[in-house]
């Protein structure tokens, strides 16, 4: 628990070192309109029913299958062929802001020796053995840092700029998690888990801040995915 303790300090001295200086412009003109509205609640309204889902799909049963899927095709579906943009839009991009990016090797570095040496494993997770497999560390991250850092975070800095946008994400990415392994199947988070779903809405206010700055999913991923491996 103390590790946890530790892993939040962490999350909100990057944070602040990563919100600071001016931000690049945002691949997506700022203006809040209804349309950004409506599809940001659109995609916190399929977020939602996804754990209701129990869909087997390729090698992923009940609701990770959908989960997939969502992530997999929502960028087209609402990027491609509703909006006509380029996903550059939502960060699929080369990262920008060099300083930054030197930032984003620390935190990659600190979580690479997390894995070296065992008490330094700021983020393990509450839940139990995690079995090591190319989903936790390759594929989920990546479908988390589309919906939540690309889709929702960009629409969600229209309507409210860009630091409350990151700030907001980081919160439903923490929340998100509670609904999915506590509110769901109704089993109330032990203190232990309180506080991991405490550090996983700093890490996620820390990915968004990584995407805004850098304008690029890259970094977030990277960050996202050597989490998960030191779990």
């Amino acid at each position: 628990m103390e590790w946890r303790a530790v892993g939040i300090l962490c999350c909100g001295w990057f944070i602040l070192w990563m919100h600071r200086g001016a931000y690049p412009r945002p691949h997506i003109r700022p203006g809040a309109s209804r349309r950004e509205l409506v599809e940001a609640l659109a995609i916190v309204a399929a977020l939602l029913l996804l754990p209701h889902l129990r869909l087997s799909m390729l090698w992923y049963t009940d609701w990770l299958g959908p989960y997939l899927m969502l992530g997999l095709w929502a960028p087209y579906l609402m990027e491609i062929l509703l909006r006509g943009r380029s996903l550059t839009l939502i960060g699929v991009a080369k990262p920008l802001n060099l300083p930054k990016l030197q930032v984003v090797g620390y935190i990659c570095g600190l979580f690479l020796l997390s894995k070296i040496v065992d008490p330094l494993s700021v983020a393990a997770g509450p839940y139990g053995v995690i079995t090591w497999s190319w989903s936790t560390i390759l594929v989920f991250p990546l479908v988390e840092e589309v919906l939540f850092r690309g889709l929702l975070q960009t629409r969600l800095e229209a309507l409210m700029g860009t630091a409350r946008a990151w700030l907001c994400s980081g919160t439903l990415f923490g929340a998100y998690h509670y609904y999915v392994n506590h509110f769901v199947p109704g089993r109330p988070p032990t203190p232990e888990q309180i506080l991991s779903l405490v550090y996983l809405a700093a890490f996620g206010m820390l990915l968004g801040a990584m995407a805004a700055k850098t304008r690029s999913l890259l970094p977030s991923f990277l960050v996202h995915a050597l989490n998960n491996l030191s779990l």
